[in-house]
């Protein structure tokens, strides 16, 4: 069958969109190529790519920035919560919004991150364990440094920290433990961005930052729109003043919040409350008390995103 030159084809096969049965379906990068099959795609690739890539990064480069709400342990940390909603240039790496996130949190940068794509098929409660499981597994895995292939997969993507020289933070470690045989691996600093909040194989899947493999400080990261394009990070909106480096994970959080809460802390609250002040990575010489559990500098904040 002949193809009218006015109608849409698979840029690899040439068949029209008449002529296949399911409809073309666009390059999730360069939003442009059209094919019929994944085998198309696949075969037209070596040929595409250059241009793919070159098209991609050049509309990417001033698309409009993504608007993200990004929130620390939303559910557990919520007395007050702790959120920034930032806008993200699309065509900045992982690696620069790792660095945005710091910032916008008031973390001191001493410990590893990963982003993760979560896999929405994974559903938790079908894997819960007792804690003599869950102990056992654990050990087994930290062993081994990877997870079981018979591990069920929970993310679709891991996007990891670029290699560090030296020991690099002591909790990289524990890195290899939140790896998957099944699930691919990319490093931030070589991904941008639009090339997963653009992907259609990612769409409605939740995306998560966790910095401190330790005290496991997991961020949801939420699209919430576009705003005007812009070659740097900006904060917009937040909530909360910024959490204690090395407080030993959300209940330590908390147990530091309620020294300041109680009228008459006992020793171990007084000890908890001179450690924040005086000897936090991420100190505050002023304390939680009363209104300040509730205060960061947004203006602080945005000059510093200024120079990501």
């Amino acid at each position: 069958m002949a193809t009218r030159t006015d109608e849409l084809s698979c840029n690899s096969c040439k068949k029209s969109r008449s002529d296949v049965s399911q409809p073309l379906k666009r390059c999730a990068k360069c939003l442009k190529a059209l094919y019929c099959s994944q085998e198309c795609q696949r075969t037209d690739w070596p040929s595409h790519k250059r241009f793919c890539l070159s098209k991609a990064e050049e509309e990417a480069a001033s698309a409009e920035n993504y608007e993200l709400k990004v929130q620390l342990k939303p559910g557990d940390i919520d007395n007050p919560a702790i959120w920034r909603t930032l806008s993200c240039p699309a065509a900045a790496t992982f690696e620069q919004l790792h660095r945005a996130l710091q910032i916008a949190f008031g973390w001191a940068t001493t410990h590893t991150y990963d982003f993760i794509v979560k896999d929405p098929d994974y559903k938790p409660e079908e894997h819960e364990e007792d804690e003599a499981t869950m102990i056992q597994r654990f050990t087994a895995t930290f062993q081994r440094g990877r997870q079981s292939h018979n591990a069920p997969r929970e993310n679709l993507l891991r996007i990891i920290a670029k290699p560090q020289g030296g020991f690099g933070a002591v909790d990289n470690m524990y890195s290899g433990m939140r790896s998957h045989p099944q699930t691919p691996e990319k490093r931030s600093d070589k991904l941008k961005l639009y090339e997963i909040l653009e992907d259609a194989r990612y769409r409605g899947s939740d995306l998560e930052y966790e910095y401190d493999f330790g005290d496991c400080w997991t961020h949801a990261i939420t699209v919430i729109g576009r705003t005007d394009h812009s070659t740097t990070f900006s904060c917009i909106a937040g909530e909360g003043h910024p959490c204690a480096e090395d407080a030993g994970g959300s209940s330590g959080w908390k147990e530091l919040v309620e020294a300041y809460r109680t009228a008459s802390p006992n020793e171990a609250q007084r000890e908890k409350k001179e450690w924040f002040e005086t000897r936090c990575s991420n100190q505050d010489r002023r304390g939680l008390a009363g209104e300040r559990i509730k205060q960061w500098d947004k203006g602080l904040v945005n000059r510093m995103l200024a120079q990501v």
